[in-house]
């Protein structure tokens, strides 16, 4: 049997692999978090159809290569970086905190051990800051050092460390 859904696979895998809480509190916290997460790409998607799939949006298909396409484009994605970004990113900060240990050291999105919500936010919140996405700034998230610091530590955990070198072979 095929199966397509990602959240669903996410879920599936971290049941597996024990990075999802099996305490109804902890998947809240979890569920929490992986929802936030879909609310930041839900908010991205019109400015990916834009540029990628104008007639979703009712423009003609080669919207993005006139003046007006261009300009639209630019003015999104601009509002996007100066707008929605620093929110979703000050929710995120604010859940990390929501979760730091007693002496105040941050942990992970939901509590002391990485969980699914984590493999799921990393890419989501990184990838603004990798220098692909036309119109938002690489250093969108320099405000956010507590951002920056947990990108690291769950690109530090085992396998994960060993995935991304090997990536860069």
């Amino acid at each position: 049997m095929t199966h397509a859904q990602s959240g669903a696979m996410l879920r599936y895998a971290g049941r597996l692999g024990g990075s999802y809480p099996t305490e109804i509190s902890e998947q809240l916290e979890v569920e929490k978090v992986l929802g936030l997460e879909a609310d930041l790409d839900k908010a991205w998607t019109p400015l990916y159809q834009i540029a990628n799939w104008p007639q979703a949006l009712g423009y003609p298909s080669d919207f993005k290569n006139t003046d007006e396409g261009k300009a639209k484009i630019k003015e999104m994605r601009e509002a996007f970086a100066r707008d929605t970004i620093p929110k979703f990113y000050g929710y995120f900060t604010a859940q990390l905190k929501a979760h730091a240990a007693e002496d105040g050291t941050l942990q992970f999105m939901a509590g002391a051990k990485p969980t699914v919500a984590d493999f799921a936010v990393v890419p989501s919140i990184e990838k603004y800051t990798l220098g692909f996405t036309d119109h938002v700034p690489t250093t969108v998230m320099d405000p956010y050092p507590e951002l920056k610091e947990y990108i690291a530590r769950v690109k530090a955990l085992p396998g994960i460390r060993e995935y991304l070198a090997a990536l860069k072979k």
